[in-house]
C-alpha cells in the first residue's frame, strides 16, 4: 500500500486515502505511470491509532497524459545555392502513453503566388535525407513516451527563371487528440544564385573612367580617357528605357575629343553635366550639343564660384529644383542653375566646427552636413543660414540619412558608429557601435525603415532608423574572404514587387596583391538570405569599380550600372558601364 496523501483534523481524528498500486504497474522513463494503469483506492478513518471504519474499494485507471515537446535544430534561415532547403526540428512525446502528432504548416511569400514548394518529413532512418516514403501530410507516426522524431522541413526553390523573394515557413504540431498546445517551428530561405549583366557599353582599349556616367533622354553617357590626356564622350544613340532597350551594339562616339581629364563627381542637371577635373576645376557640358554631334566648339564651358572659392569635387553635390547645391573650400553651400550660373551661398558655420566632412543630405526644410570634427550642422533651404550645430562625436561624420518621417538624422559617426539625431533638436536617440570598420556609406530604405551598412569583413547590417534595433535576420556576411576596401549600397523597390532590394557594391582586397577585385550582389532587404551575386567573371578579374550605382528606372526592363574605371588590370584596360536587370 502506498499512501497518496492524507490530512489532519482538529487533534483526535485521521482521515486518510489509500491506493494500491500494483507490482506489475509500469512507469515511462521519467516516471510517470502508464496510461490505463489500474489503482484500487480505499479510504480508512482512525483515532488514537485504532481503526474505526473503511470504506469500500474503489478502482481508478490512469488517463492519458498529452504532452509533447519540441527542439529546434539549427540553422533556423539559410541561402539555397544549389537543391533544396532542409530545416531539422524535433518532436518527443513527454506523455505517459503512445501518440502522434499532428500537424499544420504555412508558408508566406512576396510573390502574388507561391513559388516555393514546402513539405514535412519524418526522418524515420536517421539519413538526414528527405526520403519520399517519409513525407508527412497530416499525422506523424506513433510513438512511445518519451520516444522521439527527428521532422525535416524541406523548401525546394524555383527554377533559377522564376523570380523569388525567398520564402517563411513553419510548422504548428499537437497531440493527434486533439489536446495541449500547439507547438511551433518557424523557418526563412532565400536563393543564392549567381546574376550575368544585361548587357555592356564600352569606352575604347586604354581609355579608363574617372567619372561616373548619367543618364539623359533615356540614354547613357559615359567618358573614357587615355594615357594622353584625351577624353571621348561614348553614349547610346538609342534609348535603353524601352522594351528591348540593351548597351550591346549600342554605342555611339562624340566627334570631338575634349582636352581634360574627369575626376570627382559627375551630376546632370536639366541639360548640363557638371563633372569635376583632375586640375581641380568644374565643368558643365551641353547635353543638347553632345546627343546632337555638335563639334563646332567645345560643348562645355567652366563653373567658378565667387572669390576663387574652389568647389569641393570629393563630394557629391544634391540636386534640388533644377539646382546643383555643392560644397566650396570655404566651408559654405554654393548654389548653381543649372546653366551652370552662381545663384547664392549659405552662411559660413564656426571655424569650430571642423571642415565639411560627408557629402549633404536634404531634407525638406533643410540641407545636412557632417564635419571633421563630429559635428552635424543644417543649413536653412531657403535662407541658407545655419539652422543648428551640434556635436555628436569627437571623429569625422562620415555620411548622413534620414528617416522617411524626417523625425530622425541617421549619422555615421567615424568608422565604427551610427547615431540617430532628433532632427529638429539634434539630440541623440540612439547609438550602437559595429565590431568592425564601416566600409560604406549609409544607406537608407523607407518602406521598411531600415538603415543598412556593410563593415571591412564583409557583413550587412540592417537597423531600424526608428529604435536603433538589428532587423530580423541581419546581420549577413555577404562577402567572404580577404577584406573590404570600401562599398557603396542603393536601395530600389520595383514597382511591380513587394520588396526592396540593396544592391551593394564592394572592392575586395586580393590575396598577395596589390590589386583589387570588384564584388557585386542583389539582397531582398526583408529576406537577406536571398541573394542575386555576380560572379568574378561577371565583374572582370582584378576590375577596380567606380563608388557608385544608378538606376536607369523603376519597372521591369530597368537597369542597374555600375561603371569599371578599369575592366582587366595590366592587360586590356578599357572603362566599362555594367548593366543589370533590377530585381
Amino acid at each position: 500500500m502506498k499512501r497518496f496523501w492524507g490530512a489532519a483534523l482538529g487533534f483526535a481524528f485521521v482521515y486518510a486515502l489509500y491506493a494500491d498500486e500494483p507490482a506489475s504497474a509500469m512507469r515511462t522513463p521519467h516516471g510517470m505511470l502508464w496510461a490505463g494503469t489500474t489503482l484500487t483506492m480505499q479510504a480508512t478513518a482512525s483515532y488514537g491509532g485504532v481503526l474505526l471504519s473503511n470504506s469500500g474499494q474503489a478502482l481508478v485507471r490512469v488517463g492519458q497524459v498529452y504532452n509533447w515537446q519540441i527542439q529546434t535544430m539549427p540553422p533556423v534561415g539559410m541561402s539555397v545555392a544549389s537543391g533544396d532547403g532542409l530545416f531539422r526540428f524535433q518532436l518527443i512525446n513527454m506523455g505517459n502513453g503512445f501518440d502522434s502528432a499532428k500537424f499544420f504548416g504555412w508558408q508566406e511569400e512576396l510573390t502574388e503566388t507561391p513559388v516555393w514548394q514546402v513539405t514535412l518529413f519524418e526522418d524515420r532512418n536517421g539519413n538526414g535525407i528527405a526520403d519520399g516514403g517519409e513525407q508527412v501530410n497530416v499525422q506523424g507516426s506513433l510513438l512511445a513516451p518519451v520516444e522521439g522524431m527527428t521532422y525535416l522541413l524541406r523548401a525546394r526553390p524555383p527554377s533559377s527563371s522564376t523570380p523569388t523573394d525567398g520564402v517563411w515557413a513553419g510548422v504548428a504540431a499537437r497531440s493527434s487528440a486533439g489536446q495541449g498546445a500547439y507547438l511551433t517551428v518557424e523557418y526563412v530561405a532565400g536563393v543564392l544564385r549567381n546574376i550575368n549583366a544585361h548587357s555592356r557599353g564600352y569606352a575604347y582599349r586604354d581609355y579608363w573612367m574617372y567619372v561616373p556616367a548619367v543618364f539623359y533622354e533615356g540614354r547613357v553617357f559615359w567618358m573614357g580617357t587615355d594615357s594622353s590626356n584625351r577624353t571621348r564622350i561614348f553614349y547610346t544613340p538609342n534609348r535603353i528605357d524601352q522594351p528591348g532597350g540593351t548597351l550591346s551594339n549600342n554605342r555611339a562616339l562624340y566627334g570631338r575629343t575634349l582636352s581634360f581629364v574627369p575626376n570627382g563627381f559627375s551630376v546632370l542637371v536639366d541639360n548640363g553635366w557638371f563633372v569635376g577635373t583632375s586640375d581641380g576645376r568644374l565643368l558643365r557640358l551641353d547635353m543638347p550639343r553632345i546627343l546632337n554631334n555638335d563639334t563646332s566648339s567645345d560643348p562645355y564651358q567652366q563653373v567658378n564660384l565667387p572669390g576663387g572659392v574652389q568647389p569641393r569635387l570629393d563630394l557629391q553635390p544634391i540636386v534640388y529644383r533644377s539646382r546643383l547645391y555643392l560644397v566650396g573650400n570655404d566651408n559654405r553651400l554654393h548654389v548653381l542653375s543649372s546653366a551652370g550660373a552662381w545663384i547664392t551661398q549659405s552662411a559660413r558655420p564656426s571655424s569650430t566646427v571642423g571642415n565639411i566632412s560627408c557629402p549633404p543630405l536634404l531634407t525638406s526644410r533643410a540641407i545636412v552636413v557632417g564635419t571633421s570634427s563630429g559635428y552635424v550642422v543644417a543649413f536653412d533651404l531657403v535662407t541658407g543660414g545655419v539652422r543648428l550645430a551640434r556635436q555628436v562625436g569627437t571623429e569625422p561624420v562620415r555620411s548622413l540619412c534620414i528617416t522617411r518621417d524626417e523625425r530622425y538624422l541617421l549619422v555615421q559617426i567615424g568608422s565604427t558608429r551610427v547615431a540617430a539625431l532628433t532632427a529638429s533638436q539634434g539630440t541623440t536617440y540612439w547609438l550602437v557601435s559595429l565590431p568592425d570598420a564601416v566600409v560604406s556609406p549609409l544607406a537608407y530604405e523607407p518602406t521598411t525603415d531600415s538603415v543598412l551598412l556593410l563593415t571591412r569583413s564583409g557583413w550587412l547590417y540592417a537597423f531600424s532608423g526608428s529604435t536603433g534595433t538589428l532587423c530580423p535576420y541581419y546581420p549577413q556576411q555577404i562577402f567572404t574572404g580577404q577584406p573590404l576596401q570600401r562599398a557603396t549600397i542603393a536601395t530600389l523597390r520595383r514597382t511591380d514587387r513587394k520588396s526592396p532590394y540593396a544592391y551593394v557594391l564592394a572592392q575586395q582586397e586580393m590575396s598577395g596583391s596589390s590589386a583589387t577585385q570588384g564584388r557585386f550582389v542583389m539582397v531582398t532587404v526583408r529576406n537577406p538570405y536571398n541573394r542575386y551575386e555576380a560572379s568574378e567573371t561577371q565583374m572582370g578579374s582584378q576590375s577596380e569599380y567606380l563608388p557608385t550605382i544608378a538606376f536607369t528606372g523603376d519597372a521591369v526592363g530597368s537597369f542597374c550600372l555600375v561603371f569599371q574605371k578599369q575592366a582587366y588590370a595590366g592587360t586590356n584596360t578599357q572603362g566599362i558601364v555594367v548593366a543589370f536587370p533590377v530585381q
